[in-house]
């Protein structure tokens, strides 16, 4: 069945407009990963390859497209209705993190054409549609713009200006060959857009960092050199900056002299975004300094490979992601924070465990944290919106009756907090209770000002956001006239039911009454409406399109609603005027609006990780952190926190133990299938939890503090960039050797099957002993290479554990438990059998084995054939047994 929406852009009609085609061909190609929109009116259109892309990804029809222009030069063409507008917005801005281009009509009397630009719009630089694509929790995982700035002896600027926080963040570094220091930031901060500068004669440095930013989901705008001219950011940055007793401007302008960088990436952020030309944005931006060192570095690839967030590639390993397993937050904000807190686990132990000390207050104290979860958090407004609105003086009435209403609510916040057990837990106190009650004693006066002005009653019953008509003499009066009107317009509107009931004879009212800001009208519904023919007392009303009831009046209501309009006006031209003033007057607590935003926000995610601890069918646990240099990890009975929530599975939870004094590096063996990938995944998770400040999905865990998680899992390759499945593991390897150090976790799948037997062998070998001996990082290394593990007799701190498995009545049977020591077969056959290879192949693959037991081989084992030689069969789409029988023959006598 075709959707109404689709139905409604295919009735929508393109008009075929000289002036307007002479328009958009003259506008040239559309700019990469750019989108021309026009403005209709009551719909939009898009043209050419853009209205191609989206009936494509957008409207998932071609049937969509028109075509407009003469037969030689036909343009493609879509109509978007106004009931598609806003998703069409979040589909390109949000979810593609495109650009937009806004074109309406001029209005230009003697205009050369009759259309020009508008504004534009992008990933980070939303402009007038911030309300739009935030009035839902739309990217939750991505903020503001950053500019890069470097220069080729690898020194890197770096900005980031966020306008939903109103923040600003600069730092500045030296980096290496791979720009790996500067990913990792990416990583961190998640910007939703990039500034860099075009320079030719940065053109190789310029390529990796555009592959970097591609990589992250990252949008790249090149602007010019001249964009970074830093020479007026000292006057810029005054403007900008809030003020406060203890500013830091001086301060922050003298760190700045020193990071030449740093300022010009700021200056090229400031101009994309052009922040000094919109005066809301003065004095309402907070700055800070960036600190590499204080989270643990995590890269795009252990982004991906442990699913913290959504992405298309874990959609197809997963349907949970750990963002999702651990959100718990009630507000839009609490939510953004916890996206936060995954991408910048902490490397200050004390930090940390204040974190968890607060969580165990949740944990311990049921009454308060379901208090707070299932009746207050939940009724917080998106403050942030509310307080970017205050400073850009675009609130309204409705604004501050959200902040009245969460004014209301602070007293319940209060009495969670500021309980006895409250006290004594210094965390609470020093993070909430003592912020909370002077947060209060600052907006006490504000909520005794909009208690007096803010009509509720009126809010709840017509749902208009009105002002009291006590709280002014002028507004009172008028407010008199306005109830004598309605309540004369409700005695003749039960005048003319009583009359209409008698003509039809019925004893049950027939006519209602409607209001609006025009008046009044009768309403009668269509099957009744014949009353009313012959009657010249009544008239229909002018241009009522309304199919649901026939409308009406008669002289007495007509005369009323004119009275009525011309005293209504007064009464709304006063009430805006009284609103203003108000709003103004709320605008003045703004700061503290902001203090307590950031308070609750980070109450709900702390109120959201005690209940993500508690409500799995195994409770997480507290871990004991060690400082960073321990050398020891000692997890008991860890579990995957994705993976044990799948329906009609029974988790086994299985041990790591890493000593520097004994293994610090761990081979890890076993069938394919058999569970190792989620065994080293479900480890740096939960090392990664643990940073973050959350519980842990284990019976027990004692974990040194490191500073960065490295992975190299899974074997994807990168077609569209010619990158192989062997040269994407290459790149990843490298990137573990030029960052990781001896308190790096470092997490590697499966290295070297992408290449010969020979080469595969040989890579993981020298990688294996280099990790050990000159990186010293803890380490779980997954392989099917079983001679690898004779490493362990040479190298001590090398240790060796198998996933077992065994086979019944010629079945196989995973058991998923980590044992000690090497799994001693492949199983590569059973698999076989489970993924319902042909029998015929099965039983010839067998019956080489069996050659192969009385054979001396050169290289390798059994165990290495069965693997190569499955490695090639899972890139068959369609299995033949003469094919598959060569596959095995040539695979033997490469090493037989």
């Amino acid at each position: 069945m075709m959707d109404d929406k689709d139905s409604n852009e295919r009735q929508l009609d393109i008009p075929q407009e000289p002036t307007f085609l002479a328009y958009y061909r003259s506008l040239g190609e559309c700019p990469t990963k750019t989108y021309r929109l026009f403005d209709r009116g009551d719909y939009y259109t898009l043209h050419g390859p853009n209205a191609e892309s989206i009936a494509k990804s957008f409207l998932c029809t071609s049937s969509a497209i028109k075509y407009i222009g003469s037969d030689s030069m036909k343009i493609p063409s879509i109509a978007i209705s106004m009931a598609r507008y806003e998703s069409l917005l979040k589909h390109i801005l949000i979810e593609r993190k495109e650009r937009l281009e806004f074109y309406k009509k001029s209005t230009k009397k003697f205009s050369a054409n009759d259309w020009q630009l508008d504004f534009k719009a992008s990933a980070g630089c939303l402009g007038r549609l911030e309300d739009i694509i935030y009035s839902t929790n739309a990217s939750i995982d991505s903020r503001g713009v950053c500019g890069i700035q470097l220069t080729n002896n690898l020194k890197v600027g770096v900005s980031l200006v966020d306008t939903i926080a109103n923040e600003i963040s600069f730092c500045e570094f030296e980096d290496n060959d791979y720009l790996s220091h500067l990913e990792s930031l990416l990583v961190q901060i998640s910007p939703k857009e990039t500034i860099i500068c075009t320079n030719d004669k940065q053109q190789p440095i310029l390529k990796k960092l555009i592959s970097i930013l591609e990589s992250n989901k990252i949008l790249v705008t090149e602007v010019k050199k001249s964009t970074f001219n830093s020479s007026n950011l000292e006057s810029d940055l005054d403007k900008l900056i809030v003020k406060t007793d203890d500013n830091n401007e001086l301060s922050f302008n003298s760190i700045l002299d020193k990071n030449l960088l740093a300022k010009e990436s700021l200056s090229a952020t400031f101009d994309y975004l052009n922040l000094l030309g919109d005066n809301s944005n003065f004095d309402s931006f907070h700055v800070k300094q960036m600190n590499l060192s204080q989270f643990v570095k995590l890269d795009a690839t252990a982004l991906n490979s442990l699913d913290l967030f959504c992405n298309d590639s874990n959609n197809i390993r997963s349907n949970r992601t750990l963002f999702q397993v651990l959100n718990y937050c009630r507000t839009f904000s609490g939510q953004r924070l916890l996206a936060q807190f995954i991408r910048q686990p902490l490397t200050d132990i004390n930090k940390i465990e204040e974190r968890l000390d607060i969580i165990e207050f949740f944990i311990k104290n049921c009454d308060i944290r379901q208090d707070l979860s299932e009746i207050y958090l939940k009724k917080i407004p998106d403050l942030s919106r509310i307080y970017k609105k205050l400073h850009s003086k675009r609130a309204t009435l409705q604004d501050c009756y959200r902040i009245y209403q969460m004014l209301k609510l602070l007293p319940n916040f209060q009495s969670c907090l500021i309980r006895e057990e409250s006290v004594n837990c210094l965390a609470i106190k020093h993070n909430f209770s003592d912020k909370l009650k002077s947060i209060c004693n600052d907006l006490s006066g504000l909520r005794k000002s909009l208690e007096n002005v803010i009509d509720e009653e009126r809010i709840e019953t017509t749902g208009e956001f009105w002002i009291r008509s006590d709280y002014d003499d002028d507004l009172k009066e008028l407010r008199t006239k306005l109830d004598k009107l309605e309540s004369d317009a409700n005695y003749i509107y039960k005048n003319v039911d009583k009359e209409l009931m008698k003509v039809q004879n019925e004893d049950k009212s027939l006519v209602k009454l409607e209001s609006s800001a025009q008046g009044f009208v009768f309403k009668l519904t269509r099957k009744n409406e014949k009353c009313l023919r012959n009657n010249d007392k009544y008239f229909e009303v002018k241009n009522s399109t309304k199919r649901d009831g026939f409308r009406f009046l008669n002289k007495q209501m007509k005369k009323l609603n004119n009275d009525y309009i011309d005293v209504r006006c007064d009464y709304e031209k006063l009430q805006n005027d009284l609103a203003n003033d108000i709003i103004a007057d709320t605008a003045k607590y703004s700061e503290t609006i902001k203090e307590l935003e950031i308070l609750l926000t980070y109450l709900d995610v702390m109120v959201g990780l005690a209940n993500a601890s508690l409500v799995r069918s195994i409770p997480y646990i507290r871990p004991k952190l060690l400082p960073k240099g321990s050398g020891k990890i000692d997890v008991i009975g860890v579990r995957h926190p994705c993976l044990e929530l799948q329906d009609n599975v029974s988790y086994i939870a299985n041990d790591v133990s890493f000593d520097s004094k004994k293994h610090k590096f761990y081979f890890i063996t076993g069938p394919n299938m058999g569970g190792k990938s989620t065994y080293i995944r479900s480890i740096a998770l939960c090392v990664l939890m643990a940073q973050i400040g959350s519980y842990v999905p284990a019976d027990s865990a004692v974990i040194s503090l490191v500073d960065a998680i490295f992975t190299r899992v899974g074997a994807g390759d990168l077609q569209i960039k010619g990158i192989s499945t062997f040269m994407a593991e290459m790149i990843e390897t490298a990137a573990i050797f030029r960052s990781a150090t001896e308190d790096s976790l470092v997490v590697i799948d499966e290295l070297g099957r992408g290449t010969s037997t020979y080469d595969g062998f040989g890579l993981a070998s020298a990688i294996s002993e280099y990790l050990v001996t000159e990186i010293k990082s803890f380490t779980l290394f997954a392989t099917h290479f079983h001679e690898l593990t004779q490493m362990s007799k040479e190298l001590t701190s090398i240790g060796n554990l198998h996933l077992s498995a065994v086979t019944i009545d010629k079945k196989l049977t995973f058991l998923y438990k980590v044992n000690n020591g090497v799994c001693d077969q492949s199983f590569g056959i059973n698999v076989a059998q489970l993924a319902n290879f042909p029998q015929l192949i099965i039983d010839y693959a067998k019956e080489k084995l069996k050659e192969l037991e009385g054979l001396s081989l050169k290289s390798g084992s059994i165990e290495d054939v069965m693997k190569a030689i499955g490695d090639q069969l899972s890139n068959m789409d369609n299995i033949d047994a003469d094919i598959v029988k060569q596959i095995i023959n040539n695979k033997l006598k490469e090493i037989v």
